[in-house]
Formats: C-alpha cells, sequence, structure tokens
C-alpha cells in the first residue's frame, strides 16, 4: 500500500510524468530531457532517482551521459 502511494505520489506532478514519458519512449539522456522541458539536471536526477528506487525505471549512464 506504501509504495502504491509513493508511486501515485511520483506520477502527480506534470513535469515528473513528462521526464519518465521522456526517458522510458524517447530514449533521451538527461541533458536532453534538461533542453527539452528547461529543468535542470539535478531534478531529473532526483525524479529519476526515485523512480529507481520504486523499480519503475532503470537509469544508465556511459561515460558522460546518464540514459
Amino acid at each position: 500500500m506504501i509504495k502504491l502511494i509513493e508511486i501515485v505520489t511520483l506520477f502527480s506532478d506534470k513535469t515528473r510524468t513528462r521526464i519518465l514519458f521522456l526517458h522510458w519512449h524517447k530514449k533521451l539522456c538527461n541533458c536532453d530531457i534538461e533542453n527539452v522541458l528547461n529543468i535542470t539536471q539535478s531534478n531529473i536526477s532526483k525524479y529519476m532517482k526515485k523512480a529507481e528506487l520504486l523499480n519503475i525505471a532503470k537509469n544508465t549512464k556511459d561515460k558522460y551521459r546518464a540514459y
């Protein structure tokens, strides 16, 4: 039940939902999402970390970028 509440909370914000949509469907790196949505990479990373902890998304990294 608590996990369900955390998932609903994660998707309650329009920006977070857009970040996850771009991450899932477009396979954009965080720097590209930053340019599309005009938000900071630190916020994107924070939202993605929450999604990873809830097993909703998986963040992969190469040398310089996170996807």
